[in-house]
């Protein structure tokens, strides 16, 4: 039996429970168990290099989470405006140039 070039043979032990879902699956997607076999392996090399679509709702938490740092960095603004100028208030009160302290 011939191999496509840049191709290897390996050769693998599934027990019977695993190979009986990789057969099902293989049928329902009408594609041979090696190949079935190879995508699993291409998936998985994949997944754990990070390259992957996330799903439908991973995107929405994720989105989420950004949406809400993104409200905290604005409440900080604000309160840091606030307080910066409470304290402008404060000081311009103890320089004792205030149009409310003249007489």
């Amino acid at each position: 039996m011939a191999q496509k070039s840049g191709t290897h043979r390996v050769t693998a032990t599934l027990s019977e429970e695993d190979y009986e879902r990789f057969s099902y699956l293989a049928k329902k997607r009408d594609i041979s168990v090696s190949d079935l076999i190879r995508d699993s392996v291409t998936f998985m090399l994949r997944f754990e290099a990070g390259d992957y679509n996330l799903g439908t709702l991973e995107v929405q938490r994720l989105n989420q989470l950004i949406d809400l740092m993104q409200a905290q960095s604005r409440n900080l603004r604000s309160l840091e405006s606030v307080v910066v100028s409470g304290f402008d208030s404060l000081l311009g009160l103890t320089r004792g140039d205030n149009y409310l302290m003249e007489e």
